[in-house]
């Protein structure tokens, strides 16, 4: 079991908290990055 928070800021100032709780994938520790990653690619 794996939990993790992020505060997230596009470039013209808008903001997103995104909370993730998982289990079963909590071993990948790329998980996390990657979904962060996918967030903010929305945004550019």
């Amino acid at each position: 079991m794996r939990h993790d928070a992020a505060y997230i800021e596009s470039p013209d100032a808008h903001a997103v908290l995104m909370v993730v709780f998982t289990e079963g994938l909590a071993a990948n520790p790329e998980l996390l990055p990657f979904l962060s990653a996918q967030i903010r690619a929305r945004w550019t």
